[in-house]
């Protein structure tokens, strides 16, 4: 019998990482959209963007592996993307936004084993399984050298990664640094990373917006309230084993267009697919509301239509037999009245849609849990506006110490209620577990 080269590959690397009945989980996920920014002016040719340019980027991952492989994605270009060539190691110092390397870990990337590859427009390629040993929230450094660059404007990326990525001419895929580097805050073209795990681990993706991805936490310093959540978990034994995977997008939608990225119920379907996924959570709509007329009747015609797609996203998960965790949306006035950053949001009649929402989301919805953000976010005397230790300098955001008390809102126990099984998607009354409330 003759085996291919990536059959091969593959299983030298599983005897080198023995595990029980292992499977691939995600232990990293940035959602791709098509970019808002252009790179720096030195990036960009009358061609597009990136030609001769490696582009170095860190990605925090989640559990510990011995083999991964990583997700290249084209999606939203409009040409062909060459990847000349590529390389992953351990990111210097274990530092979020590092230029730096370990150079002792350098793996090349293969791609059925090719150096090299073209990913078509709208495609996505997986490369070989590499055999590296990563641990625990380790920061993994991806650089890609393309040397005909994205033809065209149109790019795949993760605008706002809070996380600094480096760009430097010439083929630096094995620079311990980014030679004579620019720095942008985006991540391109790396979508995933998919360790191989034990049967027992598995992934918790968070679907949402701006709130989710991250604004108000601190560049490179990983405390977005989904990376607070995966270090709770962490400290409980019995959730050590599940990734806690950001799938938050800023200026997301949920159902209402236009919106940045494709919105969540359009995206639910390929986040279910995702391996290793055995728990969902969704918070998102206050772009919705903020971006839809602030009259009676076009706020009503928005609440039906969220409850709709909120529907249709629950009755998705469950018949892929999975569990859906649903969130309240969080405050949107501030605090003086005359910010213009937020004038969208903070209007009675819009308020008024989010907490008739909200209301739903924890009264009527079919969600397996409720994670009450408002509630805990809120100021009690104000329960549209922020308590001012969770606030934002627009107000329509959460502060590190907000991200932090929306993590710390889990009641971690809701996982072992659902793990392994999709016999049952309602907590029994007995042991119905609910997010803080006030």
């Amino acid at each position: 019998m003759k085996l291919s080269y990536l059959s091969v590959v593959y299983t030298l690397i599983t005897a080198a990482w023995c595990l029980d009945n292992p499977h691939w989980v995600d232990i990293w996920n940035g959602s791709p959209l098509l970019a808002r920014f252009t790179p720096p002016d030195s990036f960009i040719t009358p061609q597009g963007y990136f030609r001769n340019a490696t582009i170095r980027q860190t990605l925090h991952l989640t559990l510990a592996t011995g083999v991964f492989r990583v997700k290249l994605s084209n999606e939203f270009g409009s040409s062909p993307l060459e990847v000349t060539a590529s390389t992953a190691a351990l990111t210097a110092n274990n530092t979020a936004g590092s230029d730096s390397i370990d150079a002792s870990s350098l793996q090349r990337l293969t791609y059925s084993g090719a150096s090299s590859i073209v990913i078509p427009a709208g495609g996505t390629v997986l490369s070989d399984p590499i055999n590296l040993s990563t641990s625990t929230q380790q920061h993994l450094s991806v650089s890609l050298y393309l040397a005909k660059g994205q033809i065209g404007t149109n790019t795949t990326s993760h605008d706002v990664s809070h996380t600094t990525t480096w760009l430097g001419f010439g083929d630096q895929t094995a620079n311990q640094h980014i030679n004579g580097g620019s720095s942008v805050t985006h991540w391109y073209y790396v979508t995933e990373v998919q360790g191989q795990l034990p049967a027992t681990s598995s992934a918790l993706i968070c679907i949402g917006d701006s709130i989710t991805d991250g604004t108000g936490s601190t560049t490179n310093g990983n405390d977005r309230w989904v990376d607070d959540l995966f270090r709770r978990t962490q400290a409980a034994p019995a959730t050590k084993n599940i990734a806690v995977l950001n799938a938050g997008i800023g200026g997301n939608h949920l159902v209402t267009s236009p919106g940045q990225g494709p919105s969540a119920l359009e995206r639910i379907k390929s986040i279910i697919a995702q391996p290793g996924v055995r728990y969902i959570a969704i918070l998102d709509g206050v772009n919705d509301i903020g971006h839809v007329a602030k009259t009676a009747a076009a706020q009503d015609a928005l609440y039906d239509q969220m409850v709709q797609a909120l529907e249709e996203i629950i009755d998705e998960v469950h018949q892929a037999g999975l569990p859906i965790f649903g969130g309240t949306l969080t405050p949107s006035f501030y605090d003086p009245p005359s910010n213009p950053d937020t004038s969208n949001y903070a209007d009675p009649q819009r308020a008024a849609t989010r907490n008739r929402l909200n209301l739903w989301i924890k009264n009527e919805a079919k969600f397996d849990y409720v994670i009450d953000y408002a509630a805990v976010l809120a100021d009690p005397g104000n329960p549209d506006s922020y308590k001012a230790q969770y606030a934002f300098t627009n107000y329509i955001h959460p502060n590190v110490a907000g991200h932090q008390a929306m993590a710390d809102a889990w009641d971690l126990r809701v996982f072992q209620q659902f793990s392994g099984t999709s016999a049952s998607f309602f907590l029994e009354e007995e042991n119905d577990i609910h997010g803080p409330s006030q």
